[in-house]
């Protein structure tokens, strides 16, 4: 969930987006979340297990 946080509030900042989660299962390792924009529509998912991302 850290990432998810880091990267909305930078692309919320510098890049004028916001981003969605869509899918918070950071208890199982992993986030689900959408940038969408004018020419960008992107669905990120970030995870790790056992401390490898």
């Amino acid at each position: 969930m850290a990432i998810y946080n880091w990267e909305k509030d930078y692309m919320t900042k510098h890049g004028k987006v916001q981003p969605k989660l869509i899918t918070d299962q950071s208890d199982q390792g992993y986030v689900l979340w959408q940038v969408e924009a004018k020419d960008v529509n992107t669905i990120l998912l970030n995870g790790s297990r056992n401390q490898y991302a």
